[in-house]
């Protein structure tokens, strides 16, 4: 069974506040989220994370949980694959996106003034 839950874009000074709303299905210890974001404004800077995950993540002693996050559509982003990570005992991903090996913070710098995106986020509790 799916349930929903409140999600948020927000990001150090900045919030989103347009639609965001995401729905889970928890079998075992994996969770596996979708949720969509749409704005048509945005104020303030300085790195982005999703936040209001339905569980809190594993804590596995690993800096960051292993998390799967794939971005089905996307629109207002200048990078071109926006990702993410999920720290352990968390219930936020910060968003980001590949630097050409490695993994940079992705900030409200990156987005226009309005987009929207749909993601699949599956990680352990």
């Amino acid at each position: 069974r799916a349930y929903d839950f409140p999600l948020g874009l927000v990001g150090s000074e900045m919030c989103i506040r347009d639609s965001h709303h995401g729905h889970y299905t928890k079998i075992g210890n994996l969770v596996y989220a979708t949720c969509r974001f749409l704005w048509t404004s945005k104020s303030g800077n300085g790195s982005f994370w999703i936040v209001g995950l339905p569980f809190t993540s594993n804590s596995d002693g690993n800096k960051s949980q292993p998390c799967g996050m794939t971005v089905h559509y996307k629109s207002g982003f200048y990078r071109d694959v926006p990702t993410g990570y999920l720290y352990e005992n968390n219930t936020k991903v910060q968003m980001g996106y590949g630097n050409g090996g490695g993994f940079s913070n992705m900030n409200f710098s990156n987005l226009s003034g309005s987009g929207e995106f749909n993601a699949h986020i599956t990680y352990y509790v």
